[in-house]
């Protein structure tokens, strides 16, 4: 909110460093307070914008039907570069954090994440360390895109609607 407040026009980074500062903190027990510098939350959002160019239907060809597509060389289609850019930044993203998260908890240091529960008990869940890793990327790709959509557009929706915003305004006084 402090942020919203002191540059409501860059509400929508503000959103997203929000969002994803909650699921890296559930999730690996560290916060991310600096949108600006912070080259963690750029990759994650670049990686972002390449795999939603890649999910649009009509951009690119239908591997499943033509799967012959698949041995096309990468210089002459352009979603496999996007692929591989995509893949590279996500990894960087979640390599730097992994990391991290991986020497504080082998230094003793707990801070109650979900990963930690998960490697304080092994026999319990049965999973492997690369098991851990993908699901501590997928819960990051369904918790912040949405978290951060669902708010933004909820901002979008009551400065649309100042009624709204006076009944909301009432009911929280």
């Amino acid at each position: 909110m402090h942020d919203i407040a002191s540059s409501p026009e860059n509400f929508i980074p503000h959103v997203k460093r929000m969002s994803t500062s909650i699921m890296v903190t559930l999730l690996y027990g560290k916060p991310v307070s600096d949108f600006g510098d912070n080259k963690h939350l750029l990759y994650y959002f670049d990686a972002m914008k390449k795999f939603i160019e890649l999910t649009d239907p009509w951009a690119h060809p239908p591997l499943d039907i033509m799967p012959i597509l698949k041995h096309v060389p990468a210089r002459w289609v352009r979603w496999k570069g996007l692929c591989e850019e995509a893949k590279r930044l996500r990894g960087a993203f979640f390599d730097d954090f992994t990391e991290d998260f991986e020497a504080r908890y082998r230094a003793g240091e707990r801070t109650g994440s979900l990963l930690e529960k998960v490697l304080d008990h092994p026999n319990h869940f049965d999973v492997v360390i690369e098991e851990i890793r993908g699901m501590s990327r997928l819960l990051m790709d369904g918790g912040v895109e949405t978290s951060a959509s669902y708010i933004q557009n909820f901002i979008l929706a009551l400065a649309c609607h100042p009624p709204c915003q006076d009944k909301a305004q009432a009911e929280i006084d």
